[in-house]
């Protein structure tokens, strides 16, 4: 198996995305985004998982038998594939919202045509909504 050398980008400055989190989650990330070596322990993560394996023990033998870990690696894959793609709601919604020229209009027909997709975003939108909620909440709290 060939055996393939990832470089580091040149800029590993990772900003948080607006509308990702709030009070003290938002806190906890900005700190650990800012932290030099954050990218690369990142990095080394989707890496190891990857190449997750298993062990068991064959009693015949009477040694640990290491075997690869399909399941980890198939999530594994499956979500940094997911992430890299985009949060499939969101990439619609950034697709359509705030593009000119009957936007409002693609958007509105997309939704229609899929009740799994308005489900979706229904539940975006609830989360945001207690997400923000939750936030205030913090707010007076800190005041």
């Amino acid at each position: 198996m060939a055996s393939q050398t990832l470089t580091a980008p040149q800029d590993s400055t990772v900003d948080l995305a607006p509308g990702a989190g709030q009070g003290i989650v938002r806190k906890l990330a900005q700190t650990v985004l800012a932290r030099p070596d954050f990218m690369g322990l990142l990095e080394d993560a989707l890496i190891s998982s990857l190449k997750a394996e298993n062990k068991v023990f064959d009693k015949e033998q009477g040694v640990l038998v290491t075997y690869p870990d399909a399941k980890t690696r198939l999530a594994a894959l499956l979500g940094i594939l997911a992430q890299f793609e985009g949060d499939p709601v969101k990439r619609i919604l950034h697709q359509h919202v705030g593009t000119p020229g009957g936007a409002q209009d693609e958007l509105a027909e997309t939704l229609s045509a899929s009740p799994a997709l308005r489900g979706a975003v229904e539940r975006a939108l609830r989360k945001a909504d207690k997400t923000a909620q939750a936030a205030e909440a913090a707010e007076a709290i800190d005041v």
